[in-house]
């Protein structure tokens, strides 16, 4: 029954796998008190035989959303989820050593291009109630574990805006991980693709 309510009054999604699933969702503003970021919280219900997965990232109209958990609700016979939206699209680059006579050079490789992230910058009072903090800590990301990220990669913001990875917490959620960020000042260009 309830099945039947979200496929004719649902809102559309799409769930970005290759290729695309799409489905219908019912879904409303988390309830419960996350910080002072409570408008990037969502729950919702998705038509089971979407089978979405913690980690996964779906589309409802121009928004983007980060899949952080999810249970089959046996009263209703769907998915229930919980998510968050993305707020940043991130370049994740990799560093290149290369031997130039007898410099060594350093240019960065692109190795996963729109990473759609859940991004929060750290403040004092976030500095209080995660303990676990690495004390250079500028951001905290939340990603897909699809994501072959690795400490001392690079994510770029598309104003240019660059983080070195510092931690990878690959415990905390199901199909996400958790990426302790520091500002990244180290030089080196992104290699352009070469024209065939």
């Amino acid at each position: 029954m309830i099945g039947n309510f979200i496929k004719a009054k649902g809102q559309a999604c799409s769930i970005l796998r290759t290729p695309p699933v799409d489905s219908k969702v019912s879904m409303t503003l988390a309830t419960r008190g996350y910080s002072d970021n409570r408008e990037l919280f969502r729950e919702g219900l998705i038509l089971a035989d979407s089978e979405l997965q913690g980690g996964e990232v779906f589309t409802v109209g121009a928004e983007t959303f980060l899949t952080r958990s999810v249970s089959f609700d046996p009263q209703c016979g769907q998915i229930a989820f919980m998510a968050t939206k993305a707020n940043a699209v991130l370049s994740h680059q990799r560093a290149v050593e290369t031997v130039v006579g007898s410099n060594i050079v350093l240019t960065w490789q692109e190795i996963t291009a729109n990473v759609y992230a859940t991004a929060e910058a750290i403040t004092a009072a976030l500095l209080r109630e995660e303990p676990g903090l690495l004390p250079n800590t500028k951001w905290i990301f939340y990603i897909s574990s699809a994501v072959p990220i690795l400490k001392m990669d690079r994510l770029q913001f598309a104003d240019g805006t660059k983080c070195q990875v510092e931690d990878i917490d690959r415990l905390r959620l199901l199909g996400l991980l958790r990426i302790q960020c520091s500002d990244d000042l180290r030089l080196g260009e992104l290699e352009e693709d070469e024209e065939p």
